[in-house]
């Protein structure tokens, strides 16, 4: 499929994707054309109502085409087209996940987290303490703590600052640790230092 065959079909159907589940499935299936790798959100916006995002599915290399895609996507009144998920700004930090068919409801408000820097600053390993949470099954905790990293710096920032998310129980600790609502700016203030 031609992109701009994309693009003409996306004008006809973005106001009903929120709504229509067949409409949901369609466009997943026509961005696999595109790639089959690349993913997709939608969500209110910040400039404007909305935004579709245009997921690399958390890939380096998949993030120059959707660049590419997001920004030669045609201009759609109340819409704002992005190369990836956006940063979740939550009026609380409250989650529902699940694995394994399970839901979980994860309040990671009282989380907390420190760097760990390599090549000045370069790139980083989260390493979070999931305060509240430290009886969940060790891989339902990476996986939530990995997402909620993402949540809190969005897809792109993600994807250029972590190299790794990693688990640390309050009883293995043994250095300062900063609030989970710093971490974005913590990071953007890192990372912009040296690019």
């Amino acid at each position: 499929m031609e992109r701009s065959e994309f693009y003409d079909w996306l004008v006809l159907i973005i106001n009903d994707i929120a709504g229509d589940p067949d409409v949901r499935h369609l466009l997943s299936r026509k961005l696999e054309w595109i790639n089959p790798d690349i993913r997709w959100e939608i969500g209110p916006g910040e400039s404007t109502e909305y935004y579709f995002a245009f997921s690399p599915n958390l890939r380096a290399e998949l993030l120059g085409l959707t660049n590419e895609l997001a920004a030669d996507a045609p201009k759609i009144s109340g819409w704002e087209f992005l190369p990836a998920k956006p940063r979740k700004k939550l009026k609380r930090r409250r989650v529902k996940l699940k694995t394994a068919g399970k839901l979980h409801d994860v309040d990671y408000e009282k989380w907390e987290y420190f760097l760990t820097q390599f090549n000045n600053g370069e790139f980083f390993d989260v390493n979070i303490i999931p305060y509240g949470h430290e009886n969940k099954d060790q891989s339902d905790l990476l996986y939530f703590s990995s997402l909620i990293v993402e949540f809190e710096l969005g897809e792109e920032l993600f994807i250029q600052a972590v190299d790794r998310v990693n688990i640390v129980l309050p009883n293995e600790l043994n250095c300062e640790t900063d609030s989970i609502a710093s971490l974005n700016d913590h990071i953007l203030t890192l990372w912009r230092s040296i690019h």
